[in-house]
């Protein structure tokens, strides 16, 4: 009767974290001018997106479109370096990061990239509030990571900076005051711009993506397949999948998208595209993409999601 009970509380357990596949409306590839790899994308409305691609010491570009995707240009190709992310606040003013301190900045009427160099480190991640307050996180190696902050009066005045021992991939802006970064075994949270962080009790993984659909509401996946949501705001985190260094749990995701509290996208190397319409109790593969892809962030503006991949690949589904 105990060994009846065991397999009827995992088969349970499994059912619960992996339901039936779900199938969009409608999803198809569009054409890029480019074959790098693409690492980013940020839609600041139904019609202006961009992306940001390339490989480590190669290579690296920006991209964008007026046209909802339709069609992309070629705005900026750089020799031998990567940019690694792209984002907006909600003026519209676009900030991309990548390698070797590479930085561009876009505002809603400019019809080209400004572009600075902080440093000369590896910048993975970004965040923006109103084109006067951002955050920059950094690192490579695995370590060295590093933290900075701008403004609060213009743009690309430098506010602080700070020098971790990990190596940060992410941050997310919930309003001016409040932010949550993350990275290398290290989940931190700000309550004053960014001026100081406090370290956060979630480890065992190498965080890649945070995404907050609302103010109390967030998701952060990891590289081994651990998944965190918070519902006060960056205060406490509770786990809702744990992953694994070998074996079934071990998937290793990229980026992770919630157009509501309840309703997100994750996406991940080997195919992985999941949907959840349960705030992350259950995932559900999507039906018809291609399994033989490593998926590297994703995106949505109303019933689009955006979705990134290697080998310069970009997917658009409908729902």
């Amino acid at each position: 009767m105990k060994r009846v009970f065991f397999w009827v509380v995992i088969s349970t357990f499994f059912y619960q974290c992996q339901k039936a596949s779900w199938a969009p409306q409608h999803w198809e590839q569009r054409l890029v001018p480019v074959a790098m790899d693409l690492n980013s994308v940020y839609f600041v409305d139904s019609l202006r997106g961009f992306l940001a691609g390339g490989e480590p010491w190669k290579e690296g570009c920006l991209l964008s479109t007026v046209d909802g995707g339709r069609s992309w240009v070629l705005d900026t190709l750089l020799d031998g370096h990567k940019m690694e992310h792209i984002t907006a606040d909600s003026l519209g003013n676009v900030l991309a990061v990548g390698q070797y301190g590479h930085c561009f900045e876009r505002s809603p009427i400019a019809n080209a990239w400004t572009k600075y160099r902080i440093d000369y480190v590896w910048h993975r991640g970004a965040a923006m509030v109103e084109g006067k307050r951002a955050v920059i996180v950094s690192g490579e190696s695995f370590s060295l990571g590093e933290i900075r902050s701008f403004g609060p009066d213009y743009f690309w005045s430098l506010d602080t900076q700070q020098v971790l021992p990990v190596q940060l991939d992410a941050v997310w802006a919930i309003d001016a005051k409040n932010w949550v970064a993350c990275g290398l075994g290290w989940v931190i949270r700000s309550s004053d711009g960014g001026v100081s962080w406090e370290r956060l009790p979630v480890t065992n993984d190498w965080f890649t993506a945070i995404h907050f659909p609302t103010e109390k509401v967030g998701y952060i996946c990891g590289r081994t397949g651990y998944l965190f949501k918070t519902t006060d705001g960056g205060l406490t985190w509770q786990q809702i999948r744990q992953g694994g260094a070998f074996g079934e749990r071990r998937k290793v995701f990229r980026s992770v998208w919630f157009s509501t509290a309840e309703k997100g996208l994750l996406v991940g190397e080997d195919g992985i595209i999941w949907k959840t319409l349960d705030g992350g109790e259950s995932w559900s593969p999507v039906e018809g993409m291609p399994s033989d892809v490593n998926y590297t962030d994703v995106m949505g503006v109303g019933h689009r999601s955006w979705i990134t991949a290697e080998g310069g690949a970009v997917f658009v589904l409908e729902d």
